[in-house]
């Protein structure tokens, strides 16, 4: 008798065990910080002020997707309380402060940033062709044209 007392509620702590599994993975998906994306993905990063530049810099994203897709770049353009990127999941609540955190960047500002986290080439606007020259002569990015030559 006390061995079928037990069953349920073996049952009920592997269901409750799968549940918490499930919660705690739902929340790895969200974005809090760009260090997340580290050895995965190059980023650039935009800080805007004004929305002329915004419908700009996104119709050249979208004209050079594929260019950017190939590179893994994520972009994310970071306006006062709002984020537009190509990420494809979810961003945190926090990501908008712990980006503006660990990149104080004051007005309009474009960074490259390296798989490896570090700031690769800032300037005053987005140049595309210029992040992929840049992107092209990592020796990282070398190694990933030289294994998909293969």
């Amino acid at each position: 008798m006390l061995k079928t007392e037990a069953r349920p509620v073996k049952y009920v702590m592997l269901i409750m065990s799968f549940l918490l599994s499930t919660v705690v993975y739902s929340g790895q998906d969200e974005l809090q910080n760009i260090n997340q994306l580290r050895w995965e993905n190059r980023i650039i990063l935009i800080y805007s002020t004004g929305k002329d530049n915004d419908i700009v810099n996104i119709r050249l994203f979208t004209k050079y997707e594929e260019k950017i897709n190939e590179r893994d770049l994520v972009w994310f353009i970071i306006k006062e309380s709002e984020v537009i990127t190509n990420y494809s999941n979810t961003l945190s609540n926090e990501f908008l402060s712990n980006t503006k955190n660990r990149f104080p960047i004051e007005g309009d500002k474009a960074l490259l940033i390296g798989k490896d986290g570090h700031i690769k080439a800032k300037g005053a606007e987005l140049n595309l062709n210029f992040i992929f020259r840049e992107v092209d002569s990592m020796p990282m990015r070398q190694q990933e044209i030289k294994n998909s030559v293969q």
